[in-house]
């Protein structure tokens, strides 16, 4: 109430033009710790959103993407949002990074099992890597390439 369609425009353009830029503020870049990297992404949000970093063969970031938990959910989705974007980013290696809030402790849940184990066979026939997956509270995280919890 009290917004016209030219400030409601502008509102929407303004939204879409920051996600844009959260999307790439980071392409070119070859982080280190890529635990770092997710942390230093999630350091200021306190929502349970979920990133994947497309990278090349040479672990370069090519793009950022993040969705909702809903999306995650929906599994079928997100696979074709994923293989679409890392195709058109084409990227050899992705890495899905899921922000369970501040102040809880970063451990994978049954649904981060199931989930990632089917992102990564159904990207694996498309010759793209899932690198790792990450539970971050923006200051610590768990890695399960790391911990070896899952056989990427």
């Amino acid at each position: 109430n009290g917004i016209g369609s030219k400030s409601a425009e502008l509102i929407k353009l303004f939204g879409d033009v920051c996600f844009y830029y959260l999307e790439n503020e980071n392409t070119g870049e070859k982080p280190s710790d890529i635990k770092e990297y997710v942390n230093n992404y999630f350091a200021e949000s306190d929502c349970g959103m979920f990133l994947t970093v497309f990278m090349g063969a040479d672990m370069t970031v090519k793009s950022n993407y993040t969705f909702t938990p809903e999306d995650f959910r929906c599994h079928e989705k997100i696979i074709s949002s994923l293989t679409m974007t890392a195709l058109k980013n084409n990227a050899s290696n992705i890495i899905i990074a899921r922000n369970c809030g501040k102040g809880k402790i970063p451990v994978p849940q049954n649904e981060d099992y199931f989930a990632v184990r089917l992102i990564a066979e159904s990207l694996k026939s498309l010759g793209i890597h899932t690198a790792d997956y990450i539970i971050s509270n923006g200051s610590e995280a768990f890695s399960m390439f790391e911990e070896g919890v899952f056989g990427f």
